[in-house]
């Protein structure tokens, strides 16, 4: 994952983040997405990205599951947007 960036909220003690995922799976994949960030929080990298989707791109599988079944496990994004946008400044 490439963290693009975070931004803390101060009051609501919460903590957002956009990422940028993986290179090289194409024009389109994977999906930037902005996350809700908790500390019990598995969002799936880098076995899954976007919306809880397993990446074909990546052959090896997580220890003692399949893509397919631990990407169900996983926290969705909060909003996902059009891969390669730079979302630096955007919160």
């Amino acid at each position: 994952m490439q963290g693009a960036q975070l931004v803390a909220q101060e009051y609501g003690k919460q903590l957002w983040g956009f990422d940028h995922g993986s290179d090289g799976r194409g024009d389109n994949q994977p999906p930037e997405e902005l996350n809700f960030l908790r500390s019990d929080g598995n969002f799936g990298w880098p076995y899954c990205f976007g919306d809880c989707q397993p990446d074909v791109y990546l052959s090896q599988n997580p220890p003692g599951t399949t893509k397919q079944a631990y990407c169900t496990s996983t926290l969705a994004p909060i909003l996902t947007y059009q891969a390669a946008e730079l979302s630096v400044g955007c919160l």
